[in-house]
Formats: structure tokens, sequence, C-alpha cells
């Protein structure tokens, strides 16, 4: 099977774009999701049980053993699929997309879904496979109702889910494509043989205190005589290229390999970094739970937490295996003891960072997200770390990644030793805080390495570590989640009980922040203060620890929903744009804002995208920007905004959504919007507005000791 641009325009499957240089032909396109893409007729992609994917020039004939292909070819035998790449992108490894042949769809209830089926209708959906000549594979793991359809060959899914989104019976059907997401760590140089994000004595470029997590009361006892927080009984799982099973810092148990699980092919299932590439998850692992006390290089934010590695960024993967990854072992396996499940699973990578480019994860691991959210750990939730990405520095928005925008992760982006926001890290009102990260400018995170020519610290480095089996070569938002990763370990520590809301919360009144006198800063109806790069601020884990050991559980959760069709043309380089109204007339206690967005634009740059409360908070949803590119940038097709800003704030009253044209030139038409807001129950939860008045409540720190602190670094325990 040889794909062929003229034979996808044949079928109705490709369209040319909108826009093309001057005397430059146009490359025919086909349009998946918010995303273009280019065909490569002369690549095809094999999947293999044990190497994964392997991408080459289409074979011309002859057999070949799908074991014995060398690198860069693929055998002639097998099943051959799909190879693209985004349009207007240089073609690599992350913009390359795989078409797996499956097709995601999940059945309206009159196809026999009953109310609160979570299996799906075997029956009914064996009815639309054999009506559409597909294969039914079942349900999907951990992302039920969904369920799997294939075609053969592969090739076939991309006209065939057009017709299955005709289907009366359908309510949903996605490509399942399989894509390499970008690892989100950034190399650095300065040498400092400590780990200054645990605790750092050198007061903030504003001589304000020290920027560290204040991890070492967390790590000493909350009060007098109490026992020490150290992630003793969670387990934490590390999404990421595998963990190097070997390393001394994982030694003694701490890593549990039979809880392990490897997506990328090799000969290890317990998902432990395999190949010479595979060297971010060690880093990453080192970050969140190294051991301590070892006499050994470094100590993680949670050094007693037990690590599980699940490896599935070596490689490209797929929806259906995100959505296995989401949800593994959010509860216990059948007949395994209680403790057989992961508490908290850090993600430090994502799509690949550019300027807006909308991108996240497809309907199955968004299904997983949130039913791991709300089953898992026995209906409290398994708690998401994301990094939030390193396109700062062009401009990118976390709410053009539907990863960090999810709900149901917490969102973090990364500040430096002095107390600065990276210029790499990205904002965003999905953002929820920042923890420590390396910079042009300031320290360098230290961290455990792969040893040898496998790690950031081979023998021929120079400017690094002497023991290769550590670096300070790491950074980026990749170094920054897992330390939060870790701080959420020590608060399920502190309160088992915690739900994954408890969590973000507790997160987002405890935070500090940094150069508070920044005008950025800026306060929501009931006093909980955001800024557009650090979230609600610098996470401290003594303030985090003493506010779960005392909390008691939000209440259960509502989902409130309301939705305009009203169309209309936007403005062109106006601020007053186009306005419309949500009404909710319930008193509900806001957590997350989402909204759901269709409009008609050639270049959505030009759109500036707000939203305000009730209570007057105003939370930019999407600034405009410049893309040096239009490839790509056109329209907004239900994408999903998430903000933070109106946490605890009333919903009652009416929301005002605003879609504004601020740049002249082209123009566009608002389609549609959905506001869903998620809440809890009306009575307020309690309100912190200070970690040093937590610490004082417990009698630790003084006003005195925390005034001197800012000159001194002293007072820590």
């Amino acid at each position: 099977m040889k794909l062929s641009a003229a034979g996808l325009l044949a079928a109705g499957l490709l369209a040319l774009p909108g826009r093309a240089e001057p005397g430059q032909p146009r490359s025919p396109t086909v349009q998946v999701g918010a995303e273009e893409w280019v065909p490569a007729p002369d690549e095809a992609a094999v999947r293999h049980a044990l190497r994964g994917w392997r991408v080459g020039p289409v074979p011309l004939a002859g057999p070949a053993a799908a074991a014995d292909f060398p690198p860069g070819r693929i055998p002639a035998t097998g099943v051959l699929h799909p190879v693209f790449y985004l349009a207007g992108s240089a073609p690599s490894v992350l913009t390359r997309r795989l078409v797996t042949g499956q097709i995601s769809v999940r059945l309206r209830r009159g196809a026999g879904e009953a109310p609160g089926d979570r299996s799906g209708t075997a029956e009914a959906t064996a009815l639309v496979a054999l009506d559409h000549g597909l294969a039914d594979e079942g349900v999907a793991e951990g992302a039920a109702p969904w369920r799997l359809l294939r075609a053969d060959p592969p090739a076939r899914a991309l006209a065939v889910v057009a017709a299955l989104r005709m289907d009366p019976r359908v309510a949903e059907a996605e490509l399942v494509v399989a894509r390499q997401m970008a690892r989100r760590a950034l190399p650095n140089d300065p040498l400092l043989p400590y780990q200054w994000h645990l605790k750092n004595i050198l007061p903030a470029a504003d001589e304000g205190p020290p920027v560290d997590l204040a991890i070492e009361m967390a790590w000493g006892g909350l009060v007098a005589g109490a026992p020490g927080l150290r992630g003793a009984g969670v387990r934490l799982g590390i999404l990421d290229d595998g963990i190097d099973a070997g390393h001394p810092e994982f030694a003694g148990g701490r890593l549990d390999g039979p809880a392990g699980r490897n997506w990328n092919g090799g000969a290890a299932a317990n998902g432990s970094a395999q190949g010479p590439g595979d060297t971010h998850g060690t880093a990453v692992a080192g970050l969140a739970g190294a051991t301590a006390d070892n006499g050994l290089g470094v100590a993680g934010v949670a050094p007693e937490a037990r690590l599980i590695s699940l490896r599935l960024t070596a490689g490209p993967h797929d929806d259906a295996q995100e959505a296995q990854a989401f949800s593994h072992l959010a509860n216990p396996r059948t007949g395994a003891v209680p403790l057989d499940l992961l508490h908290v699973k850090n993600a430090s990578w994502g799509p690949p960072d550019g300027v807006f480019r909308l991108a996240g994860p497809g309907p199955l691991a968004r299904q997983a997200l949130a039913s791991a959210a709300r089953d898992g750990r026995g209906g409290r939730g398994t708690v998401f770390v994301w990094a939030v990405g390193n396109g700062g520095g062009l401009n990118e928005d976390a709410n053009a990644d539907g990863y960090a925008s999810n709900p149901h992760v917490i969102a973090v982006g990364a500040i430096d030793s002095s107390g600065r926001v990276p210029g790499y890290s990205e904002g965003g009102a999905c953002l929820a805080v920042v923890a420590p990260s390396a910079a042009e400018d300031g320290l360098p995170m230290v961290t455990a390495d792969r040893p040898g020519r496998a790690g950031f610290n081979p023998p021929t480095a120079g400017s690094d570590l002497s023991d290769e089996a550590y670096t300070n070569g790491f950074g980026g938002t990749s170094a920054a989640a897992p330390q939060v990763a870790g701080v959420c370990a020590l608060m399920l520590q502190a309160n088992p009980a915690l739900g994954w809301r408890d969590v973000k919360e507790i997160l987002l009144r405890s935070a500090r922040r940094v150069q508070p006198d920044a005008e950025e800063w800026f306060a929501n109806a009931v006093g909980l203060r955001f800024h557009p790069r650090q979230g609600a601020g610098l996470v401290d884990a003594a303030a985090a620890t003493v506010i779960a050991a005392g909390w008691s559980p939000l209440g259960p959760p509502v989902e409130l929903r309301a939705a305009t069709t009203q169309a209309a043309a936007i403005p062109d380089d106006q601020e007053a744009g186009v306005a419309r109204s949500f009404v909710f007339n319930q008193r509900r206690r806001v957590e997350h804002a989402l909204l759901r967005l269709s409009v008609s634009h050639p270049y959505r740059g030009d759109l500036k995208i707000t939203l305000t409360s009730p209570g007057g908070t105003t939370s930019m949803l999407a600034p405009s920007y410049f893309a040096a590119s239009p490839a790509g940038q056109a329209h907004y097709d239900q994408w999903v905004f998430s903000s933070l800003h109106f946490w605890g704030e009333n919903a009652l009253g009416s929301w005002t959504l605003r879609v504004a044209d601020v740049l002249k030139e082209e123009t566009g038409r608002f389609l549609s919007a959905e506001l869903t807001l998620l809440a809890g129950p009306a009575p307020p939860a309690p309100v912190f507005t200070s970690p040093a008045s937590l610490t004082v409540a417990v009698g630790r720190i003084s006003e005195s000791c925390k005034i001197s602190s800012k000159r001194s670094g002293g007072c820590r325990f």
C-alpha cells in the first residue's frame, strides 16, 4: 500500500490550504481536528510488538522479517501505515503523524448506551462496525464508554471517520494517531553542586526571601515532636521515557518494577529506561523522589515515596496508549493488595512548543484523565501533575496545549533561583503554580542521571558534574513539575483522604507570591491572587503540608453549563469585539471555568479572548499573537480554554465572553461558545492568603523570623 496525495485528493480527503506565498504552489493537505497535515507519499510506518513504531521509505518488494529490518528501513511484509507531517513545519519526528488505522467512537444513548453505562454496548457497536466495514476491538482501556474500531488497510480510516461522524448512531468519532511528544527539558551549563531548589541561601532578585520549596519544615515535622513527611506510603508514577532501574538512587526497593509498564517496545516490560536516548525520565525521577540519607548524590522532594516507571514517550504513541497510561493502576488490580495503585502521576512532556499551535490529548486520553480523576484512589482521584511547556520564548500560551489546560491536571511552570520566571516558561489562565528550575541567568538544577554516554552528563561533557550518575544539565518545566509531584506526595502522606481537587486548591491557597509587588499580580473576587506567568505563585511545601494535615475534603462537584449559538461578524481592529453572556442561577463555588469556542477566522492570532465573572474578575483566555507562518493558524474549532482565575467565586449571575479582533486585515465570525463551570457546594472553603501566617499558627516561625529571613535566609528548620 502506497499512500498518494493525488489519490487522497480524488477521494475528497485532502483540501487546499487557505493561504500560499505568491508564486508558490499549494500542497494538498488533510485537516484532522485542529491540525493540518501534509502526506508523505514516499514514507510508511510499521508497528512491531517489541520494537514499536518504525518509519522508512515505502518498500518496493521482497520479503523481510519484521524483527530484522535495519534502522531507517521497514519490511515489505506486514501492515503499512500512512505517514503525514504538520503543514507549515519542517518534517521531523515531532511533526510526524502516524495513522494507526484505529478509530475511537462513542455511541449516542439512543444507540444502546444507557445512562451511567461505562462499558459501551457491544451489540450496537458491532452493528456500526459491520455497516462501515470495520473490526470492533472493544472498550478502550481506561476510557469507557469509548470503543475502538479498526480499518484495514489503515489508510482507509481517513475516509471512514468522516462517514462515522455522519452516522446518527455515533456521537463522536476520532482518528487514533501516533505522534512523538517533546520531552520538556532544557540543557544548562553552569556548575553548582547543591540543590538550591530544596534550600536556597541566596536572596531573590527583589531582596525577598530565598526562592526554594521550603521543604525542610515538611521533612522535619509540622509541629514539635511530629514525624516528618517524606512521602512514605505514597506511590508516584513517572510518565516518561523510563527510569534507570540500576541507578543507586532508586535501589533498595524504591522503584517498583512489577507495577511499571512499557508502551514503546523493547524487552523490559517494567518501563525501565532502555535505549541511549532514554535520559529524561531518570532526571525527572531524581527530582521527584531520589533517595535521601544514603550517602549518595541527591535527594528528591519525596525521598520515601515508591516510584513506578511508565515508559510512554521513548517513541511515538497513540491516543489509546495514553488512555492506558493515564488509567494504569488508578485503583488496585483485582486480587491485589490495597496499596497496589498510583496516587500521583507526573508528566514532563507535551506537544512540541510553537506559536499557539493547538494540540492536545485525543478523546480516549481525555476520558481516561477524567475517569482517573473521578474514580481513581477509591473515588478520591489520581493526582496528575503536568509541565506547562517551554514555548514562552515564542509567546506560546499554555491554553494552546490541551494537556496542560485539562482541568484534571495541575499545570506547573518554572521560576529561577533569583525569583524570575525564565523566558521559556509558558503562562496562561490554566497555570496553577511554579516551581524551581534552571535558567540562563540562574543556578542549575542537580538531579540523577543515567551514567555514561546514555545520560545528560556523558564522559565528554567537561562542564558538568564529575560523577556521571548525576547532572546539572537538566531544566525547563520538565524539572519544575516533578518537584510539585513530590510535594503532592507529602500532602497525601499528611492526609490520605485528600481528593485531587483538594490537592489543587491547597497548592493554590498556599503558594508564595514571588516579587509580590509586581503589577502583573491581580486578585479575584474572593482575594485569591494570580500572575499570568506564576499562576498562584511558588509552591510552598511547608505551608501546603500544614494545610493538608487539617483539611476537610471539598464537597461533591457539579457541572454548570450554558451555551450560545448566536453567530456574528467580529469587528476588525476593535477592542470591543463580540460579547456574549452566560447566566447561571445557582449559588455554587467555582473551581474551573472551561470555554468551548468556535470561531471562523483565517488567522486566529488576531483574536483576544477574555472571560469576566459576575464578581468582576477578567481572565485572559487567549492573547493576540504573531506567527511567522500562517500554516495551521486558522480558526478555533470547538477548542476548550481553561481558567483557574475564578477559583472560589460565586457562579451566580451573568458571565461575559468577549472575542475581539485587535489586528487589522483578516476578519472572521463568532460561531458558538459553551461555558462549563466545574464547581463545588455553595459554602466557601477556608481562605488562606499567607503561607507565613500558617507557619505562625503551628508555632514554628514568628513574624520577626519571617522578616529576618528576607535578609539572612535563616529560620529554616
